[in-house]
């Protein structure tokens, strides 16, 4: 099978967002933040979450 990424918003401890990876039928932890399906890189900038594109870096606005 193949592996999806997927964002959880997590208020435990203080965390405010964990990656998880779906490899076969179990969620695992992914500490990359990248998606390789959605050609992003994400990053937490205080409450705010940020998109950047694999391919040139630039910042998605949304």
């Amino acid at each position: 099978m193949g592996q999806k990424d997927v964002l959880m918003v997590v208020t435990i401890m203080g965390e405010q967002l964990r990656g998880y990876r779906l490899v076969g039928e179990e969620y695992v932890v992914n500490p990359d933040p990248i998606s390789q399906q959605l050609g992003l890189r994400m990053e937490v900038v205080g409450t705010s979450l940020n998109f950047y594109r694999l391919g040139d870096g630039d910042k998605l606005s949304i």
